[in-house]
């Protein structure tokens, strides 16, 4: 990338506003400059409204994965500065000091074979990989499955470097959670190594035929913390995280169109199968509760409507009623919270352009996944954003649509 000097104001770089306190007269190319330069750019293309041709290729680009995406969402939405990083962020990487002599950096690339098992160890890295628990991106998860899953993951990924590298996104973005006055600092090496892992497994394609167990870990893995980094986001307006969940449930998206080919009668017979069949536990059908009447009454007399997009609505709805189902009809062997992170997964392409173009209607069923999320806020992943995502929502449709939202402010205002 080339380096371009950024014009300073009292408050720091002038073109992104961000404070540097290491750009100077002297030395205007500084290290933080070049990030900030980086971070403006994305931010720029993001803003700027696509073409149908370009929403076009967009489209094509997603099955090759879009890695610059996820890492302009991470940074458009937190900031994260140089004196704010973590350890090198490269899990092989360390700097070791012996007597008498300075300090020494060994490194070895993100992705390829195996690191050498004489290379140092990064104790940063190894505190991220013993706090991960299939907990972190499953808080909904048996103990047994937990247990048995954190140790398949962990053994698969010591063969799979992106793997790894999503593994520690993971642990890093956990304690983000948990430590609010050290958010950046691990939300920052999250942003990296989640980044680092995209890379990792675009440079992977195409999958072996034995690579399909960590390509389906990796996936599922991305998906929660993409989805955990969507939520808990808080735009300025309900424009904003519209904007950002779209853009999540496509990143989920261009990953599954490369593990499509996955054998996945193989996977069943496999080590994973346990999971995938308690990931798939409430995958009915048929719906049989009716928290979703009033809302398919709603579509169906919306004008401005054409056929399809009323039948992606409608497909939508089913699937927040089988979560609602679920929610209501528990047992040991179910998954009662599987709709809530994964809903995003089955909105059709429809929905999405009218969710990308605001449409009313297609917010206002963002209302009903809002109720849906409030049976979760107990998660760490969920907390308060179904409150947040109503509260946002009733103010981006205005009184002409409260109507739609009766339900929805009735559960959620109630705390039930």
């Amino acid at each position: 990338m080339t380096r371009k000097s950024h014009k300073k104001s009292r408050n720091g770089c002038v073109e992104c506003k961000r404070r540097h306190t290491k750009c100077d007269e002297a030395k205007p190319q500084c290290s933080n400059c070049v990030v900030v330069e980086r971070t403006c750019e994305y931010a720029a293309i993001r803003r700027r409204k696509p073409s149908q041709a370009q929403q076009q290729r967009r489209d094509e680009a997603w099955k090759s994965i879009d890695r610059n995406s996820l890492q302009t969402r991470a940074v458009d939405t937190h900031e994260t500065t140089s004196e704010d990083a973590l350890p090198s962020d490269d899990v092989v990487a360390t700097t070791v000091t012996t007597p008498g002599q300075g300090a020494s950096t060994t490194a070895s690339p993100g992705h390829g074979r195996a690191s050498d098992p004489d290379t140092p160890i990064n104790i940063h890295h190894m505190r991220l990989i013993l706090h991960f628990s299939l907990y972190i991106a499953y808080p909904e998860i048996p103990d047994h499955l937990a247990k048995d899953g954190t140790e398949l993951a962990l053994r698969v990924a010591l063969e799979t470097p992106y793997l790894l590298h999503q593994i520690l996104a993971l642990s890093a973005r956990h304690p983000a959670h948990l430590h609010p006055d050290e958010f950046q600092l691990y939300y920052g090496q999250a942003v990296k190594f989640q980044t680092r892992a995209i890379e990792g497994f675009s440079a992977s394609q195409p999958l072996a035929r034995d690579a399909c167990m960590p390509a389906v870990l990796f996936s599922s893995m991305l998906s929660r913390q993409s989805l955990v980094d969507t939520l808990s986001a808080r735009p300025s307006d309900f424009a904003g995280f519209i904007d950002d969940f779209v853009q999540c449930a496509q990143l989920y998206r261009g990953i599954r169109a490369v593990v499509t080919g996955v054998s996945w009668s193989s996977l069943l017979q496999s080590d994973l199968a346990p999971f995938l069949k308690w990931g798939l536990s409430e995958s009915d059908v048929a719906t049989r509760g009716h928290e979703c009447d009033q809302l398919l009454r709603l579509l169906a007399i919306t004008p401005g409507l054409d056929p399809v997009s009323r039948e992606s609505c409608r497909a939508v709805v089913h699937h927040l009623q089988t979560g609602f189902d679920g929610l209501a009809n528990r047992a040991p062997d179910k998954n009662p919270y599987r709709m809530l992170s994964t809903w995003n997964v089955y909105l059709p392409d429809e929905f999405l352009d009218l969710l990308g173009r605001h449409h009313p209607a297609a917010a206002a069923v963002m209302g009903w996944y809002a109720v849906l999320l409030h049976h979760g806020r107990h998660m760490w992943q969920i907390g308060d954003t179904g409150a947040f995502i109503l509260a946002s929502l009733v103010e981006f449709l205005g009184v002409e649509w409260l109507h739609w939202l009766e339900w929805p402010q009735s559960i959620i205002e109630s705390g039930s």
